[in-house]
């Protein structure tokens, strides 16, 4: 059965398009003066997105299809699974970790790809303070589910309480690329990068634009308005374009990361030459990202994930390793 998140995918393709050409902002706005439709640009103060309420959960699992395809699936546990499951969350509850772990290896029984439940028998053993064997389950949990996101964080602060400050940084960064906005996730990160001497500033790339159409019966002509902020106009031309204009995006490839690639750099030409921009933590680290060849990883980490944390389950895991050196090499060398 093909999943949501496996049509998705399909249209994404991680880590394909290096060798494709993006559009300059001199053919973006070629391709706006040749269009049937009428592109109107103002200024104005549009709302920022809001990403504090996209988080995402760990109920699903990634599956490989060709050795190069990966399909994602929520898990669908069976009746005596949930009830076992319920027992187990129940003794939790009251702290009774022998009786949950009992119950949690009961679920595993009846449903045994349950991946996720192998992080909660970890969670047993960890707030009985026996963190090697917390341990050792989180990695299970790893080793079938790459992208449980919540694996990766109990794999951390095991290894903060093991005093491996090291390979907790790791993990929390991987967790933090799985679920990009949990604010319980960032808050933890920030402390792990602190045992390490190392720098998280939780920034976000903001567009600040808004995108219309309307249909002028009279003309006979339909008008796209671009509003936008400052030095967003750039920016918000590229994604009209890909919204907007007849053909584009299917001449693209419908490839929604090669359309950030794009918006985004279409920012860049702006940015790096506006005085405002320039000092912005955004157009820093993008500069920094350029010169160390890491332009796509702060495309996916810093515009695409935001707004479509879901993404992250679909980019293998030296996709995910990617991002991670992205984050640790190049992202915490800029301060705020």
């Amino acid at each position: 059965m093909r999943t949501l998140f496996s049509i998705c995918f399909s249209c994404i393709a991680f880590y394909s398009v290096s060798a494709q050409n993006i559009h300059s902002m001199r053919e973006i706005i070629q391709t706006m003066d040749d269009s049937k439709i009428t592109y109107s640009l103002q200024t104005g103060n549009p709302s920022p997105t809001d990403y504090s309420e996209l988080v995402l959960t760990n109920d699903f699992y990634q599956t490989e299809i060709d050795g190069s395809t990966h399909a994602v699936t929520r898990y669908e546990p069976n009746d005596s699974a949930m009830f076992y499951m319920e027992q187990a969350e129940s003794f939790f509850e009251k702290n009774d970790f022998n009786q949950a772990r009992n119950y949690y290896m009961k679920t595993l029984k009846v449903f045994p790809s349950y991946y996720k439940v192998w992080v909660y028998i970890g969670d047993t053993y960890y707030h009985q303070n026996s963190y090697s064997d917390a341990l050792s389950w989180y990695q299970k949990a790893i080793d079938s589910n790459y992208l449980d996101y919540l694996a990766h964080w109990a794999c951390a602060n095991a290894y903060v309480h093991l005093g491996q400050p090291d390979k907790a940084l790791k993990e929390i960064t991987i967790a933090k690329v799985l679920n990009r906005n949990n604010p319980r996730l960032t808050t933890q990160l920030i402390r792990i990068y602190g045992l390490n001497k190392k720098n998280y500033t939780d920034w976000y790339f903001t567009p600040i634009y808004d995108l219309s159409e309307d249909y002028d019966t009279e003309s006979d002509e339909e008008t796209v308005r671009i509003v936008y902020k400052d030095y967003w106009m750039t920016y918000a031309m590229a994604k009209a374009v890909w919204k907007y204009e007849p053909g584009y995006a299917d001449a693209m490839g419908n490839n929604i990361l090669l359309g950030e690639k794009e918006a985004v750099a279409a920012y860049m030409q702006l940015a790096f030459s506006n005085k405002a921009a320039k000092k912005e933590i955004a157009t820093k680290v993008m500069k920094l990202a350029l010169n160390n060849h890491c332009f796509e990883s702060y495309v996916i980490y810093e515009a695409l994930l935001p707004s479509m944390p879901q993404t992250a389950m679909f980019i293998d895991k030296d996709g995910i390793e990617s991002l991670v050196s992205y984050i640790l090499d190049v992202r915490s060398k800029i301060k705020k």
